[in-house]
């Protein structure tokens, strides 16, 4: 009886699925529209890596700041490390490194101002007043005069001391120009002073220089200088390295050595010493940025020897001029001779002498 329950149920089961499947395929074929596809059409298209644009991607932004400050920022996925600070027991993000104290390097010395003073030489004026013969009757004009031309040495680095290597004997009267050496005999003046009590006459004569444009009151044997000097100054740091020469330095003359810049801000001729600003670059440690150095400096001249008679020049340095009478003023250059004028009126004329040799006394 089973059997033919279960037969029947699958006998039936069957007959209701065939009836519910011809239904739909006649339902699909007369009221469901049909589906047009396009087997041609692309559903998807080729994008090449390189082209996509990284800046349009989604970037996310930092987490929001703790309250302990930035050094407390952890992702969510990393778990953080916390510290123990050593010294002050609190907990920190960071681990402790050991405070070590800043090492300090030495100094560099400072180098040595590097420079001596070694020479000054000054230019004399080369004309020396030997004699004057008064004329009688008091008249200037009426004079006989007597001059020293000398020739010095020229001046060369090092050298403090002029040498006269050449003399030449010149006699005239007031107006006498002398074309060879190029100077003129410009006036005469007496004046009467008191030394010790004991009146005494002391005669000045003008002598002009048309090489310098310049008049120079000559006394009796006093020599004057011009105003042209010249200076060396040496290294002393490098002894090999050549001399510096100066011809008539003015304040703020320049120049470089001992990889300096030196400035010449004055020079005295007393003493004699020279003035002198030092400008260089200095690494005060090593590692630092050099600095900019100024010193400034006293040189002495060095290696001059002491005077061996009193009131003569000292050997190596040329004396300044004493006391003179105030100079002439300097006469037009037109109508001065070429040749030289005759002797004054009363006066014979000057016997020749050749240089190199002294005039016969009077």
């Amino acid at each position: 009886m089973k059997n033919i329950g279960f037969i029947a149920y699958l006998i039936l089961a069957s007959l209701i699925t065939g009836v519910m499947i011809y239904s739909g395929l006649n339902l699909g074929s007369e009221d469901m529209p049909k589906a047009r596809l396009n087997l041609s059409a692309r559903s998807y298209q080729d994008i090449e890596a390189s082209t996509i644009n990284v800046d349009a991607e989604v970037e996310w932004s930092g987490p929001v700041a703790q309250r302990q400050g930035d050094n407390w920022l952890f992702d969510v996925f990393t778990p953080p490390k916390i510290f123990v600070h050593p010294k002050t027991g609190k907990f920190t993000a960071v681990p402790y490194i050991e405070e070590k104290a800043i090492e300090v390097k030495p100094q560099n010395p400072k180098p040595p101002f590097g420079l001596s003073f070694i020479s000054l030489y000054r230019k004399p004026f080369p004309v020396i007043l030997q004699s004057v013969i008064l004329s009688a009757d008091g008249d200037p004009k009426k004079s006989f005069i007597q001059l020293e031309f000398r020739k010095v040495n020229a001046p060369k680095p090092g050298v403090s001391k002029t040498v006269v290597v050449g003399r030449q004997s010149l006699s005239g009267g007031v107006g006498q120009y002398f074309t060879d050496q190029k100077i003129k005999i410009n006036g005469i003046e007496t004046k009467r002073i008191e030394v010790d009590g004991i009146p005494k006459d002391v005669v000045t004569v003008a002598v002009q220089d048309f090489s310098d444009l310049k008049i120079y009151p000559l006394q009796q044997t006093k020599e004057l200088m011009t105003t042209d000097y010249w200076l060396t100054l040496r290294s002393s740091i490098d002894p090999s390295t050549p001399p510096i020469f100066l011809k008539n330095p003015s304040p703020n003359t320049k120049f470089s050595l001992n990889q300096a810049s030196y400035e010449i801000t004055n020079v005295d001729f007393v003493d004699p010493k020279v003035s002198l600003k030092k400008t260089y670059m200095h690494v005060l440690r090593e590692g630092e940025t050099a600095e900019e150095v100024v010193e400034s400096t006293v040189l002495l001249l060095t290696g001059v020897p002491s005077p061996s008679t009193p009131g003569l020049p000292q050997p190596g340095v040329l004396p300044m001029p004493g006391p003179n009478a105030p100079p002439m003023p300097i006469p037009g250059l037109p109508g001065v001779p070429t040749t030289p004028s005759p002797a004054p009126s009363g006066v014979a004329p000057a016997a020749p002498v050749f240089p190199g040799t002294l005039p016969p006394p009077l």
